[in-house]
């Protein structure tokens, strides 16, 4: 720790390790579709993605919704249990990139 960073208040310094670390604030996640290792401290890493359900699940899944619901814009995970929109405080906190598959060995 430098002299500046002794002078910043912990968050500031915690931030800026997670920056180091690789590890972002969600806030700064893109909101595209792109798919991201997220952070949750109730359940370590998970994969997650930000969009609407519409872009998820197919017409007969979405039967009986309305448009509201189908294109309001959440964070969404998926495992062996199902997909599962995430709201509150469910959404992760913090974010990194999707690191690129191996290459050949």
């Amino acid at each position: 720790m430098n002299d500046k960073t002794a002078q910043q208040p912990l968050g500031v310094v915690s931030d800026l390790n997670n920056e180091l670390c690789g590890w972002r604030l969600m806030h700064t996640a893109p909101k595209d579709g792109t798919e991201i290792l997220a952070w949750r401290e109730d359940c370590g890493v998970i994969t997650v993605k930000h969009g609407c359900i519409a872009d998820i699940f197919d017409e007969q899944a979405m039967e009986g919704l309305d448009d509201d619901t189908i294109f309001s814009d959440d964070w969404w995970c998926a495992d062996f249990n199902g997909v599962f929109r995430l709201e509150g405080n469910e959404v992760p906190t913090l974010w990194m990139p999707k690191p690129a598959p191996p290459h050949d060995v």
